[in-house]
């Protein structure tokens, strides 16, 4: 499979201009398809955990400019009070670090975080470009790149502030450069290695999958006798030392996210059938079976050395991420499987080039051969598997923007799902000129209790007399309900809350009244915003 103008038995470093253009077309190419997904007009609720996600990136940057005057327990707890989205604990500090470097040079805003996550898309599509372009040339390690921009995964993720896509990126990193370090032993590619290992797992949890990444290089070509040296056992312990105590401090906090305490095997009977298809889902049954194609053709023996430990590596990861999912109990997502996406579509490339090199010694013509293959890929992909990811999560926005017209330090209860909670907790906290300011209290935590993932409900209010007392004690002065709730998510203290907002508003005190979008549906007059006297007052 290797070109005939490359040479197997030696690394080819792509040129830095290569690599500096590239990156910049596919990060134009990832903003392009955001904002052909509206997310420059959308707000962060796509998923339940992006409003947390964004809430905890801006406490981590607000507690670098705040000048250190609190521990960071304590500011977090604070922040939390008045923002309750703040998810530290129960995700990995990385990717708020990222988010606040980001966003300390380039401000808070919503175009300011969605180029990040392009930024990021586009790092990890030059990365599968650079440990391609060796092996099968820069077009098609170019098409490569941009196939793996266009999977319905990247381009969800892409469009959201989650954790799924920048824990990739380090995933990426760690496994080329544990192919490096098998190429070239040296302690300072080690290092790198470990560094980026550790800043995966303490991205998100599901970088653990790296695990088998080494094992599946070194089965592929046999070089058992590096297990060894001491380098591979220090890089180990290396990752540990960097990642293994926060990971264990709170690891009680991650595991209230999952949804079983523990592993079971009715759960893992469901994930291995869940996931199974998920990955094949993923890029399309037929790319798939050109990734199945691209390991076979790249493991056979005769193969160069450095092509089968990419190879092996692929297969690793791939194993490794659909292993994790059924061990660890933490939700029947297809998101948990996009670091595996990377080594399908680069072992999916190879596959599709073997292809093309097959067609072109049998006497076909380049533009011919490049035309079969490329339509017989993108042909079902573009018919089953490639999705328009429109973004439809709007209308606290403008809520938002009123509320902060007034005085701040005021106390806000909102009520919604939880998504649309942090939705409004997230524009609160997007738009405050001094944060914190506003204490923003979520009418499912104050009016019920509920587990995490919302089971024993218990409704702590029974009358609209005791709604009020409740509020009053708090001191809530505004009032934001959304009445476009679901029926697979409301609950009693939506009705009662609907009824206060109708009693409010006959008697003059709905001061805003506004639609709301979800799900690509317009909900008219969704979204009313109530005052209350400062005492509390109501009804």
């Amino acid at each position: 499979m290797a070109r005939d103008d490359a040479n197997p038995s030696l690394p080819t470093v792509p040129r830095q201009t290569w690599i500096v253009a590239v990156a910049l077309a596919f990060w134009l190419v990832a903003m392009a398809l955001q904002w052909a997904s509206r997310a420059y007009q959308q707000e962060f609720g796509a998923h339940a955990d992006e409003p947390a996600h964004f809430v905890t990136g801006l406490m981590v940057r607000d507690y670098l400019l705040s000048g250190f005057h609190w521990g960071p327990m304590t500011y977090a707890n604070d922040y939390y009070q008045h923002y309750p989205k703040v998810a530290l604990g129960n995700w990995p500090p990385g990717f708020y670090v990222m988010q606040s470097v980001w966003t300390l040079v380039l401000g808070v805003s919503r175009p300011s975080m969605l180029i990040f996550m392009a930024l990021l898309a586009a790092l990890v599509a030059s990365m599968i470009f650079a440990a391609l372009r060796r092996w099968i040339g820069t077009g098609w390690a170019v098409l490569a790149g941009g196939f793996w921009l266009l999977l319905p995964l990247t381009r969800l993720h892409t469009s959201q502030v989650m954790v799924d896509l920048p824990v990739v990126l380090p995933c990426l990193a760690a496994m080329l450069l544990w192919l490096k370090w098998m190429q070239r032993p040296r302690p300072g590619v080690m290092l790198l290695f470990s560094l980026m290992a550790a800043a995966g797992i303490l991205t998100k949890g599901n970088a653990l999958s790296l695990i088998l990444v080494p094992l599946g290089a070194i089965t592929a070509t046999g070089q058992w006798k590096l297990l060894k040296r001491i380098a591979p056992w220090l890089g180990v312990a290396g990752i540990a030392l960097m990642a293994g105590p926060w990971t264990w401090h709170f690891r009680d906090v991650a595991r209230a996210g999952w949804d079983q305490a523990r592993p079971t095997l009715d759960y893992t009977g469901l994930a291995s059938v869940f996931f199974a298809r998920a990955t094949v889902q993923a890029v399309g049954l037929v790319a798939f079976l050109f990734a199945v194609w691209g390991a076979w053709s790249s493991l056979r023996p005769a193969r160069p050395l450095a092509l089968r430990a990419l190879a092996g590596a692929c297969v690793g990861q791939i194993v490794g991420c659909y292993v994790l999912q059924l061990v660890i109990p933490c939700g029947l997502e297809d998101r948990h499987l996009l670091p595996a996406t990377t080594a399908l579509v680069i072992l999916l490339a190879m596959g599709a080039h073997d292809l093309y090199q097959r067609l072109r010694a049998v006497g076909v013509r380049q533009w011919w051969s490049t035309a079969i293959v490329g339509l017989i890929i993108i042909g079902p992909f573009g018919l089953w598997t490639f999705s328009a990811a429109i973004k439809s999560c709007s209308g606290f926005g403008p809520a938002a923007a009123m509320l902060l017209s007034f005085p701040p330090a005021q106390r806000i209860l909102v009520c919604s799902d939880a998504i649309g909670e942090g939705q409004c907790i997230s524009e609160l906290a997007m738009r405050e000129p001094v944060r914190p300011a506003h204490t923003i209290v979520r009418a499912s935590k104050l009016l019920a209790s509920s587990t995490w993932s919302g089971g024993d409900y218990k409704l702590r209010v029974g009358s609209q007399k005791e709604l009020v007392k409740l509020l009053k004690d708090q001191g809530i002065v505004w009032v934001v309900v959304d009445s476009a709730v679901g029926a697979g998510a409301r609950q009693a203290h939506h009705d009662l809350m609907e009824r206060l907002g109708q009693t409010l508003a006959l008697r003059g005190q709905r001061i805003y009244r506004g639609d709301s979008e979800r799900n690509q549906r317009r909900y008219v007059g969704a979204i009313g915003v109530y005052y209350l006297s400062p005492a509390g007052e109501g009804p």
